[in-house]
């Protein structure tokens, strides 16, 4: 039986459906890594010189409210902005595995904190995807 292989365009190359899917997964993986971004501070701590990782803290609200000191609007549409509130690698470090985020007892504190202060009731702050999934077992991470 022969299998159907679709090929697809990705920076410049032709690429199977595999290799496609291993490159966009690199590339989410990459985005989700602290990184440097100018003119933002840490909802932690307010630093601004150190890295951010912008995908720990999610936040999403109505477009008619106004926004809440610290969160990066990323996205809009259907009356809802989205977005997050940046993170530094001192109150959020990387994993010395993967170089995620790791969630730790600051970024849920941060997380209680922030969710305190919403006055919005329709606004969702959650967790982000873009984290670390090893887990620790007598110091060693799997």
């Amino acid at each position: 039986m022969a299998r159907l292989v679709a090929v697809a365009y990705f920076e410049g190359h032709s690429v199977t459906n595999d290799t496609f899917r291993a490159k966009i997964a690199a590339a989410l993986n990459e985005s989700y890594k602290h990184r440097p971004v100018e003119g933002v501070a840490c909802v932690g701590c307010g630093g601004t010189k150190g890295l951010l990782a912008m995908h720990v803290l999610k936040f999403a609200q109505s477009e008619s409210d106004p926004l809440p000191p610290g969160f990066v609007p990323m996205s809009a549409s259907g009356g809802t902005v989205r977005g997050a509130f940046p993170v530094c690698n001192t109150c959020v470090p990387a994993c010395p595995k993967c170089c995620l985020p790791e969630v730790n007892s600051t970024v849920r504190a941060i997380h209680a904190r922030l969710g305190s202060q919403l006055p919005n009731a329709g606004a969702v702050l959650m967790l982000g995807n873009g984290v670390c999934k090893h887990f620790k077992v007598l110091g060693i991470r799997f």
